[in-house]
């Protein structure tokens, strides 16, 4: 896990207060992942959570054994991404009621309204009157998957050969090292909700960059549609496409490090044009 590795490189000491926004903006992700990698290491005893106060270190970084970080899927995890995924599939409602979804899962009302509320502050869901729950739109029929990507194609690309076009290199180094990390653990520690935030912060990096607020407006709304689809997708774990998602970011970075816009602008067009192709998160019936 790369906040571990770090805290164990920098020799954090013990009881040194942990800001998520800080982590999130050194990695180049959002506060999201970083929250629930913090609360890993808090089952792991490594951190504490103080309410109000956010996170403490409680050991001396230089004592943290990352090789025996072992992380397990939870019940609440496996809720977690079984109702991401009977959500996607049309087996949930657009409002569902705590009580059908405690008899649906065989879950206790404390844990079901813990993933709820987690997945309400990913944007997925929102309370609705009395003990229902609202899910968010989401792209999941073929033609609006379809309608998405050829949205993204008309208005990403343009994003680097905009006149407005700023980089800020110290965010475009840590999103790369971010990168680098998933890589290395891909087959290992990597967790799907990881690999679409750092996917998602990717493309959005990439429109705050274009300088144009409209286009970054636009790929914001665009990732909360796809999130609940291509959660599922990542859920499925295809090593080998997360690898070469990671590998044609890298690629789009370098050309920006190199100041070839035109080239980054090509290499996202493509780039898009193959994640389109590749129905992430349908079953096969749902892709013919």
């Amino acid at each position: 896990m790369q906040i571990a590795k770090s805290l164990k490189l920098n020799s954090t000491e013990a009881n040194a207060h942990l800001k998520e926004s800080a982590i999130a903006k050194g990695l180049g992700v959002s506060r999201s992942p970083v929250r629930g990698a913090l609360s890993l290491l808090e089952k792991k005893g490594i951190v504490q959570s103080k309410a109000n106060h956010g996170f403490y270190l409680q050991i001396d970084g230089k004592d943290i054994d990352v090789d025996a970080l072992n992380f397990r899927e939870t019940e609440a995890e496996t809720l977690y991404r079984s109702i991401i995924a009977d959500r996607v599939r049309g087996e949930l409602a657009e409002i569902e009621t705590e009580s059908d979804l405690i008899r649906r899962y065989g879950a206790s009302r404390p844990q079901l309204i813990r993933v709820l509320t987690t997945l309400s502050k990913e944007g997925i869901v929102e309370r609705s009157q009395g003990y229902g729950w609202q899910f968010s739109p989401a792209l999941n029929t073929e033609r609006s998957h379809d309608e998405s990507y050829a949205f993204r194609l008309l208005i990403e690309p343009a994003g680097p050969i905009q006149p407005t076009f700023q980089l800020d290199k110290k965010r475009l180094r840590a999103t790369k090292e971010a990168h680098l990390d998933l890589l290395a653990r891909i087959s290992t520690d990597a967790t799907s909700e990881e690999l679409f935030a750092v996917n998602a912060d990717f493309h959005e990096m990439i429109a705050e960059f274009s300088g144009n607020r409209f286009i970054l407006q636009a790929l914001k709304q665009q990732n909360r549609l796809r999130q609940l689809l291509e959660y599922r997708g990542f859920q499925e774990k295809n090593e080998e496409r997360a690898r070469i998602s990671c590998t044609e970011h890298l690629e789009i970075i370098d050309a920006l490090e190199q100041g070839d816009n035109e080239l980054a602008s090509i290499l996202l067009k493509r780039h898009i044009q193959v994640a389109s192709k590749l129905k992430l998160g349908f079953d096969e019936a749902e892709a013919s």
